[in-house]
């Protein structure tokens, strides 16, 4: 066989498709034409597999004089080419490399072979890799609790005929679970939700082609992993999924709900609305009825971990910290401290958002904490005997620890000790009653005359005209029952009446506050008979602590509820935060004078 022979047979060996099937394979790429490497590829990245410009113009040209090795470089830096892009989309479109793996059921990769010295691309997989995906999003308005597994799964398996599963958005107050589809069809999907023909069960759907990735998943990899719908476990694949980010959810959530309800502009967070929504899972409200789950899931914040993790940080603060003060003093300061501030938020939580009241508990434990700690550390301890508690029971319960020991911390601390405890525990006080108002600020309520909000906080105010009805009280019958059960018997019977009147307040339930005073008179006497009983020992001075914040949180919480009935969010903050702070502190100041 002749030179022009063997050429010839040469050129019939590549097919005539190869120009039109590599022009089709660039439309879709940022290359360089020169050296059929992308854009930004480093010249001895393309030196790896050589292809010169003029062969480069062979192919582009169609013609096809090309030497069988000149083909297998052809060969190799197309294969070359196809891996660094299939690199590229695992980095940075994790969707289309997805869909990719998922239709190809996974495993199988565009691959380009050599048959008779020739290259055969297959024109279909390539649409099937460069085929515009987006990401389509359905929402449910449930939180993913309350939604079965299936649910998403049966609508993706109903709906979408190929694609893969994404689920990283399980929210707060709602499910969203996020589809990687073709365009095409997520366009077709959302007119089908806009006739309403999707179910009722979802409430929105949204589309997006932004791939990009968040720091924490480049630093981390992806949040979630997509699950191939073509596997025979595809169902379960989906249920493995959902109650692994269900978990990562629950870990996330406690600290996300506590980082916004610290927030100032609460209206305008991303969590207004489950903020907004906690008022109606207060203990007493009748709403809480259909909300009992997300209740719970509430008090596993405010009951376990926060006031945990706040107990946490403020022991390795003080151990960390040069202190005069011993480890027994430091435990006992903090087991008192919260000990107060969970008990002092449960009259509180009958009526007002349970979340809020729980940000108000890590606030105030802390002060208090602080607080307790330094007077069972630094003070003489006969101050907490049974004696001294049992004398002036109406000094031991409204003081507590620190109104029982205010008369001894100008002979055994700096003054300037004093006044940052003091101010501690007073800005304690009014955060918590700036917290309490957070949900209504979160549903943006009407802005109220400012005549009508000075008139609430001052009626507001008034309430803690209880705890002087309680001390008149306790010295009229002192004289035949004894200070102890003077003091108990008095404290019910005024308690019964504002927890009364702040129950019929924001219920209209005459029921409902009988209810719930009779609750809150039994807590009462259960938690000041065991401080009176136990008075002197660990387990007395945390009950005295118990009853300390059980007592004022009474008058507290009626304070707040009158003051926002009369005069809306702000007045019942004003109400509260001079009630309780400017009241407590005034108290202890004079102890001190």
């Amino acid at each position: 066989m002749t030179m022009d022979q063997q050429e010839g047979t040469q050129r019939e060996a590549v097919p005539g498709a190869l120009k039109s099937q590599v022009s089709k394979f660039l439309e879709h790429l940022d290359v360089k034409d020169s050296t059929f490497a992308t854009r930004f590829a480093s010249e001895k990245v393309c030196d790896k597999h050589p292809l010169t410009h003029s062969q480069w113009d062979h192919i582009c040209d169609g013609i096809v004089g090309l030497t069988p090795s000149k083909l297998g470089h052809v060969t190799s830096r197309l294969q070359w080419f196809l891996d660094e892009k299939i690199k590229e989309l695992k980095t940075k479109n994790v969707g289309a490399l997805a869909l990719l793996e998922c239709t190809l059921r996974q495993d199988q990769r565009i691959t380009f072979l050599q048959f008779k010295d020739s290259i055969i691309v297959d024109e279909s997989l390539l649409e099937r890799l460069y085929v515009k995906v987006v990401k389509f999003t359905i929402k449910f308005e449930k939180p993913p609790e309350g939604i079965s597994p299936d649910t998403g799964f049966d609508f993706f398996m109903r709906e979408i005929e190929k694609g893969t599963i994404d689920l990283n958005n399980l929210k707060e107050g709602c499910t969203e679970v996020t589809f990687i589809i073709p365009a095409e069809q997520a366009a077709t999907l959302r007119e089908a939700f806009a006739r309403g023909s999707l179910g009722n069960e979802i409430t929105n759907v949204f589309v997006s082609d932004d791939f990009r990735r968040t720091w924490i998943e480049r630093v981390f990899g992806s949040v979630s992993r997509p699950i191939n719908i073509l596997a025979t476990d595809a169902r379960e694949q989906f249920r493995r999924e959902w109650r692994r980010l269900m978990f990562r959810e629950e870990c996330i959530r406690p600290w996300r709900r506590l980082r916004f309800l610290f927030s100032r502009s609460v209206e305008s967070c991303p969590l207004a609305n489950v903020i907004g929504e906690s008022n109606s899972r207060a203990y007493a409200i009748p709403e809480v009825r259909g909300r009992f789950k997300s209740l719970i899931v509430d008090l596993r914040m405010t009951l376990v971990l926060w006031p945990l993790a706040a107990a946490i940080f403020l022991a390795a603060l003080f151990f960390g910290l040069p202190s005069a003060l011993s480890p027994a003093a430091i435990f006992l300061g903090i087991a008192t401290g919260f000990t107060l501030a969970l008990f002092g938020s449960q009259p509180c939580s009958a009526l007002i958002s349970p979340l809020a009241c729980g940000g108000g508990t890590v606030v105030m434990g802390i002060a208090f904490s602080a607080a307790h700690a330094v007077a069972f550390g630094r003070l003489e301890s006969g101050i907490f005997s049974a004696e001294n508690i049992r004398h002036d029971a109406f000094v031991s319960v409204v003081g507590g620890i620190v109104g029982l020991s205010a008369p001894e911390w100008p002979k055994r601390l700096a003054i300037p000790s004093i006044v940052f405890l003091i101010a501690c525990v007073a800005l304690s006080i009014a955060g918590a009653a700036w917290l309490m108002a957070q949900p209504g600020r979160a549903q943006r309520r009407r802005r109220i005359d400012n005549g009508k909000v000075v008139f609430g906080a001052f009626l507001g105010t008034c309430a803690g005209g209880g705890i002087g009805a309680v001390l008149g009280l306790t010295h009229s019958l002192q004289a035949r029952t004894g200070q102890a059960a003077a003091f108990i018997l008095s404290f019910v019977l005024v308690a019964s009446i504002w927890m009364f009147l702040s129950t019929y307040l924001r219920t209209r339930s005459w029921l409902r506050g009988v209810t719930v005073s009779f609750i809150h008179s039994v807590a009462a006497i259960l938690l000041l008979s065991i401080a009176f009983s136990r008075a002197g020992t660990p387990v007395g001075l945390a009950a005295l602590a118990a009853s300390c914040g059980f007592f004022h949180s009474t008058f507290f919480t009626t304070a707040f509820v009158v003051g926002e009935w009369r005069g809306g969010t702000t007045a019942g903050f004003v109400a509260a935060a001079l009630e309780g702070a400017v009241g407590f502190t005034a108290f202890v100041v004079s102890r001190m004078v």
